[in-house]
């Protein structure tokens, strides 16, 4: 996969995946028409992974991916198959000479892959599917084995061409998934072939191409969905031969294989347009000079002028990919609440007050985007943003938020388990209890947003009761969906900031945030430990709100670093600031490696549009150019 401008392997090999998804259950997907006894299928089920998994560790030591030594568990694990497969088969069995017959064919096969490799041959498709089938000869020798067992009269032909169409599929997965980690290990695959020969026809000159320049050209030039849909075509192949034969299980496993291969064409053209959106931003810096005050005019000017050319046709905007695709209702509505009640920003809000999303709200659209359930951030900056304007919200719509709130006051981000599952493709037992947990910073945002009315006040004190009991003794509070405890506990600083009752709790997080600036005015990002434009606008607008005027320098000093880091095009620096834990995870903590990329849990993702950061921070200059 390519994240950006740079490109990752993000799909494990089929070394590790199919070894563990398909070949444990192969002799189980075929035995439905061969009907051998459960005692033998068994004996032969763990023939058949001892060899495949003997056969994977040689794949690794000729690739030099696996050390050498392994090879005395290579002998142990094809001694133990011997010895299953002797238990079935007496020795003058016709079974070892068509055994025999196929690890040659898959030997000779490999040899032919290593030539291909060592003398960058050019490769065909009928060179690709032949090494392909070639390479998975050895799999062929169950359906000898059950064919031989069976009481049944069964002509294998069919059956053949069934898992030579799968091994096909699964190569064309490999050349995508491995594209990379091969091109460095200095193997040649018809994936390469097909990328070096598109780049020979787009330029002239023949020297040699980088491979992460190689591993961009091959998405971005439609060459990986190609291969995918080849892919696919024969999956959909073996998918009528399993279906003939009423093969159910493989069924299930065929089908599963084609939805990954259309969400993997989905995720690249999703980070091809991401590519292509973040090429077309600035990487150059206003310059700033003269007054203060003159600056921040000029800078709010410039960074509606950005946002307001990034709103759709449908008055929308965007920002963030992930599996769940784009952020667009819960963008738009975040935007909105941020800048509704600044009239600068009317260029803005006007046009995202004509969008649908809020022209409709009895449609319940308190979403990430429209594929994905209602979660509380969402549905809190819709309604938000609503009351800001319009003072009236539908009470289904207040109802689907407030049903977000558990008994301890904490909100939860997710509460339709079921419906969430089935969107992000995840397993009926996968648990989601990370995610359907009350957190920190989901609570913090909507306590904000409770204290705009009067009515939600019970709800709100009873979220503000639970915030402070998790306010930890520096005075901050901890984000899960976010890299820096800043975003939580800023948003409960704004919460707090006008309540008499409360002021303790103020003095302690405003200290905290103090605390932590830097000397240069700027907040650092929790990961990276970089400068943020972000957390530094949210820390700035908490100070703002809280009035504190001994910490007047300290506002001016935050306001000169965001004036010094917007870019030429209106924009602030965006970085990876969205955290998304694995479902199970219950804090960031539990996660111990963080990868930066748009899919996948335990992954950190950039709002690569800049919109969130931009928006962020313009709000909190029209809020500073007001208090002054």
């Amino acid at each position: 996969m390519i994240d950006s401008a740079k490109t990752k392997n993000i799909k494990p090999p089929r070394s590790s995946r199919y070894d563990q998804s398909f070949y444990p259950h192969l002799v189980g997907y075929l035995n439905p028409i061969f009907n051998v006894p459960e005692e033998e299928c068994s004996l032969l089920n763990s023939a058949s992974l001892a060899y495949f998994q003997a056969l994977i560790i040689v794949d690794g030591i000729i690739d030099e991916e696996k050390d050498p030594h392994e090879f005395m568990v290579v002998i142990s694990k094809i001694e133990s198959a011997i010895k299953a497969l002797s238990s079935i088969f007496e020795y003058q069995h016709p079974f070892w000479a068509d055994f025999q017959r196929n690890k040659e064919i898959y030997f000779s096969t490999l040899k032919k892959e290593k030539q291909y490799s060592s003398t960058k041959k050019r490769l065909s498709e009928e060179d690709f599917d032949k090494i392909a089938i070639g390479k998975s000869y050895v799999c062929y020798s169950v359906l000898d084995a059950l064919s031989y067992l069976s009481a049944n009269t069964i002509t294998n032909d069919d059956l053949f061409i069934l898992l030579k169409e799968i091994h096909v599929a699964f190569q064309c997965k490999d050349d995508i998934d491995d594209f990379l980690t091969d091109l460095n290990q200095g193997q040649h695959t018809y994936a390469h072939e097909l990328t070096l020969a598109e780049i020979r026809k787009a330029s002239k000159k023949q020297e040699k191409i980088p491979p992460d320049l190689m591993h961009r050209y091959f998405y971005v030039s439609g060459l990986a969905e190609k291969i995918l849909l080849k892919g696919i075509s024969h999956f959909k192949e073996a998918r009528q031969i399993a279906l003939s034969y009423g093969l159910n299980d493989l069924l299930t496993f065929l089908d599963q294989e084609i939805k990954n291969c259309h969400a993997q064409i989905k995720e690249i053209n999703l980070l091809i347009k991401k590519t292509r959106e973040k090429t077309a931003q600035s990487d150059r810096f206003l310059a700033v000079n003269g007054k203060l005050s003159d600056n921040i005019s000029k800078s709010i000017t410039n960074a509606i002028g950005y946002i307001k050319s990034k709103i759709s046709e449908k008055n929308m905007l965007s920002d963030f990919i992930t599996s769940a695709g784009s952020g667009e209702n819960w963008i738009t509505s975040y935007v909105q609440f941020l800048l509704v009640d600044h009239k600068q920003a009317s260029p803005i809000c006007d046009l995202l007050g004509q969008s649908e999303l809020f022209c409709d709200l009895n449609k319940n659209q308190g979403t990430y985007n429209e594929r994905i359930p209602s979660d509380a951030d969402s549905l809190a900056f819709l309604i938000g943003a609503t009351i800001k304007k319009r003072g009236k919200v539908p009470g289904t719509l207040i109802q689907a938020w407030l049903d977000h709130q558990n008994s301890q006051g904490g909100w939860r981000t997710y509460i339709e388990e079921s419906r969430l599952r089935k969107q992000l493709n995840l397993d009926a037992d996968t648990s989601m209890c990370g995610w359907t947990s009350p957190h920190l910073c989901v609570s913090s945002s909507t306590c904000y947003i409770l204290s705009l009315k009067e009515e939600w006040e019970d709800i709100y004190l009873k979220t503000v009761d639970f915030l402070q009991k998790n306010l930890n003794k520096e005075g901050k509070l901890d984000s899960y969906w976010w890299t820096s405890p800043i975003y939580s506990t800023a948003w409960f600083i704004m919460a707090i900031h006008n309540r008499p009752a409360f002021q303790h709790l103020l003095k302690r997080t405003v200290s905290w945030l103090i605390e932590t600036q830097s000397s240069a005015g700027y907040w650092i990002d929790g990961f990276s430990k970089n400068h943020s434009p972000f957390y530094t606008a949210l820390a700035l607008k908490a100070l703002i709100r809280a009035n504190t005027k001994e910490h007047h320098s300290a506002i001016r000093q935050a306001v000169r670093y965001l004036l010094q880091n917007q870019y030429t095009d209106g924009s602030w620096p965006s970085n990876r600031k969205l955290a998304i834990p694995s479902p199970d995870s219950l804090s960031q903590k539990s996660v111990h490696r963080w990868r930066n990329s748009s899919f996948g849990v335990n992954i950190l993702v950039d709002d690569h549009q800049r919109i969130f950061t931009t928006s962020t921070v313009l709000s909190t200059l029209l809020e500073y150019e007001k208090s002054i």
